[in-house]
């Protein structure tokens, strides 16, 4: 409803919502995909970051292969571009500082969700002790929710989805009180059309997440080139709807 709201008062003012936020149409926003396995590094694309999922650590072991799949990405984006990991809820603490330290070499831009979204206590311990940036924050679901990460500093990154976290008013929000803490956001499914315009508007560092397909009923989708995409300038957050898709759908 709230992002239902947005486009509208953008549509009666006819301006795009990053102009209702204080941004420019038609910025180009710089793109980061997450792949699934080290071996689709080599058909995304030209990105300015790229993210690798990685699993549960269920022996000593794997974290010594999981340490060579970081590597491995490095070696095959170049040192360019940025990189980041994405663990899933499925590590512990010891792993998570252990691993941190051994992939410190790679520039990794930080580590994504390693314990559970509740283990506050937990986070708490990581802020202290990895050698890698910690990032999370996509299952909170109100502004309010993100109040104690930012309080206590738990996240270097903080990642929204304005879908879940409420809308683009509690995108805001959180914006506004991470700034205040001198907090990064980066929100998660960036490359989604009404977290475009929040990036571009509000976002001094922007990047977005690309990586899973599009709307098939939306039209005029945002395309990726050279690592960027366009922010809309139609009204609103710029959706044409596609008849003949939606009839597909319904």
């Amino acid at each position: 409803v709230d992002l239902a709201l947005w486009d509208l008062q953008g549509k009666r003012e006819q301006k795009p919502v990053v102009a209702l936020l204080g941004g420019t149409p038609g910025t180009k926003l710089p793109t980061y995909h997450t792949v699934w396995s080290t071996e689709d590094l080599a058909t995304t694309g030209e990105h300015a970051g790229y993210k690798l999922h990685l699993g549960k650590i269920a022996a000593p072991e794997q974290r010594d292969l999981m340490v060579a799949s970081i590597e491995q990405a490095r070696s095959s984006i170049g040192a360019s571009p940025l990189l980041m990991v994405d663990a899933w809820m499925k590590w512990d603490i010891e792993s998570t500082i252990s691993i941190s330290q051994a992939i410190k070499p790679f520039q990794v831009e930080w580590i994504e969700e390693p314990l559970s979204p509740d283990d506050l206590a937990g986070y708490a311990i990581l802020k202290e002790k990895t050698a890698v940036p910690i990032a999370g924050g996509e299952h909170e679901f109100t502004a309010e929710a993100f109040r104690p990460l930012i309080e206590q500093k738990l996240h270097a990154v903080l990642q929204p989805d304005v879908n879940w976290c409420g809308g683009l008013t509690e995108l805001i929000r959180i914006y506004t009180m991470a700034k205040e803490a001198g907090l990064r956001v980066c929100p998660h499914r960036g490359c989604e059309i009404w977290a475009l315009h929040a990036i571009a508007a509000l976002d001094p560092q922007p990047l977005a997440e690309t990586g899973r397909p599009w709307m098939t009923w939306v039209k005029g989708q945002p395309e990726i080139q050279q690592g960027m995409i366009e922010v809309s300038d139609r009204p609103g957050f710029g959706l044409l709807f596609d008849e003949h898709q939606l009839q597909l759908v319904n």
